[in-house]
């Protein structure tokens, strides 16, 4: 590595490891998968009492929204406690939110939450939707057992009508 100018710190060097840690993702053959952590961290979040609290929880799911194909649909209504002149209180975090939240959670603890890697040797299936708030696409291949995968998905809501 001298050669060519290269510098490696041996105790931060991790040579030939099937998974490594990287950015709160593992990283491995298979795709991209959130940390055991970072799920614990998202199956611990408790209901906010605060916007500043809100928006911390919604700054930490949405760095991981890559893994929910339906995550806009989901924190809709965890958004709208975010809008200005919304007032903050017990009685203002209603089932409707809290049954949001808990669904962020639920679908952080299914088994098998991963983002695989493209096979260029497979076709690719697409699904898409478009509706009165948005349109989306899921791009997702099959698995020698017929499973679909979820390679990547889009979504793009609409801007709000007055």
């Amino acid at each position: 590595m001298d050669g060519i100018g290269l510098k490696l710190h041996p105790e931060k060097t991790i040579v030939a490891a099937d998974c490594v840690e990287f950015l709160g993702h593992m990283v491995s053959a298979d795709g991209l998968q959130p940390t055991e952590a970072k799920i614990a961290a998202i199956q611990a979040i408790q209901p906010p009492r605060t916007l500043t609290e809100l928006q911390s929880i919604l700054g930490m799911v949405n760095y991981y929204r890559c893994y929910l194909p339906a995550y806009s649909d989901i924190v809709q209504p965890l958004y709208e406690r975010t809008r200005k002149g919304v007032v903050w209180g017990p009685e203002t975090w209603q089932p409707r939110h809290q049954a949001a939240l808990d669904q962020v959670k639920s679908e952080f603890s299914k088994e098998g939450l991963i983002l695989r890697r493209v096979d260029p040797s497979r076709p690719l299936i697409l699904h898409t939707d478009f509706s009165e708030v948005g349109i989306s696409a899921v791009l997702g291949q099959q698995d020698d057992q017929g499973n679909e995968y979820l390679r990547q998905r889009l979504r793009q809501p609409f801007p709000q009508r007055p």
